[in-house]
């Protein structure tokens, strides 16, 4: 029963948040909370500018997401890089699955191929044509694969390939051993 009345003289004494930040007396309360929202309000400003300044920087130098940055370190450096520069396929795979199905089969025959190698020449093409002459060499065309095997003499080069919408990415070329050099299952 003490317990009872405790409470409930706790509850009739113990003022509402309304009656603390009403009353005068508590005015600095008042003035020190609108403080630290604004305080607070400024501060995550400042940090979300901050963010997104960075992100326009990064996104300035175009195509840093596609390629490796040891690429860039040894273009600028002056050393050639070989690259397999991989590009935007998939508005091909649709219409050739739409010419597969017009054609009643499942999987690409010889006019599928023909007509996939026709589509991804056009895309390199006009990828290759922005392009400065002399600072990227063909090494290999992959007629029927979305690829090509490119050598970059300078960063701008690669810049501007990387620039291009139907390019996805850059990958260094490099020998992998994909078989153990232990003999042990």
């Amino acid at each position: 029963m003490l317990q009872i009345k405790l409470i409930q003289s706790l509850k009739t004494a113990s003022p509402t948040m309304e009656q603390v930040f009403s009353s005068r007396s508590c005015s600095l309360v008042r003035k020190t909370s609108s403080f630290y929202a604004c305080f607070t309000s400024i501060v995550l400003l400042i940090v979300l500018n901050i963010g997104c300044c960075s992100a326009a920087i990064c996104a300035t130098v175009v195509g840093m997401d596609k390629v490796q940055h040891e690429v860039w370190v040894k273009l600028e450096s002056g050393e050639e890089q070989d690259l397999i520069v991989v590009f935007d396929d998939s508005a091909i795979l649709d219409q050739a699955s739409q010419f597969n199905k017009s054609k009643g089969i499942m999987f690409d025959d010889q006019d599928t191929l023909r007509f996939k190698a026709e589509l991804y020449a056009a895309i390199k093409q006009d990828a290759m044509s922005s392009l400065p002459k002399g600072e990227v060499k063909i090494l290999k065309n992959y007629d029927v694969l979305p690829l090509m095997f490119l050598r970059f003499h300078t960063t701008s080069a690669l810049n501007t390939l990387l620039a291009h919408p139907s390019v996805v990415k850059a990958y260094a070329d490099r020998q992998e051993n994909l078989m153990h050099q232990d003999s042990r299952p």
